[in-house]
């Protein structure tokens, strides 16, 4: 298992607004069904945006993301408003 560490918060802010949307989301373990739903996106959108923030972040699964979406949620939505 990838450990993401507070300093890897920097990450974040590679992720476009869409990515840091869906990684939002995981931390209440919806299927990709309901996040696209919620996002008016197709699922196969929604697969390839976790498939892209993991690569980005370095981590290897859905658990992965949606802890630090847990730990990060603030910062999650709010890294691209500051450049």
């Amino acid at each position: 298992m990838t450990r993401f560490t507070h300093d890897s918060i920097a990450d974040l802010g590679s992720l476009t607004d869409r990515e840091r949307q869906v990684l939002s989301l995981l931390a209440d373990g919806p299927s990709n069904r309901a996040m696209a739903g919620k996002l008016g996106i197709t699922e196969r959108t929604v697969k390839a945006h976790l498939t892209n923030l993991m690569r980005k972040l370095g981590i290897e699964s859905r658990l992965e993301a949606a802890l630090i979406s847990n730990l990060y949620g603030n910062e999650i939505l709010h890294k691209g408003d500051h450049p």
